[in-house]
């Protein structure tokens, strides 16, 4: 997980936005009713709407991320899908 933040960080500031990263990185994982659109918007500020797309974007890269990851801790490419959810469980199981 810290490898794949450290480089979405690292892409993030490689096109200067280091600030949206730092306020958006800690809701990556979140549900959406557990993230207040309103107070990030006040924040960065920018609309809601706006926020509700940067913050989708980075999670498609940050689940892009993780595929590429996981892609090389598995025998096929075939496994990907099944090692996340794997993972998903695991996570899960250890949170209740």
């Amino acid at each position: 997980m810290e490898q794949r933040l450290r480089r979405l960080r690292e892409e993030c500031e490689g096109k200067d936005r280091l600030r949206l990263f730092y306020a958006l990185s800690r809701y990556l994982i979140e549900e959406r009713e557990e993230v207040s659109y309103a107070k990030l918007s006040a924040a960065l500020g920018v609309t809601e709407s706006a926020v509700k797309n940067l913050l989708h974007t980075m999670r498609q890269r940050y689940r892009s991320l993780l595929r590429d990851e996981v892609a090389h801790t598995v025998e096929s490419p075939a496994d990907v899908q099944d090692e996340i959810r794997y993972l998903c469980a695991a996570l899960a199981a250890g949170t209740g």
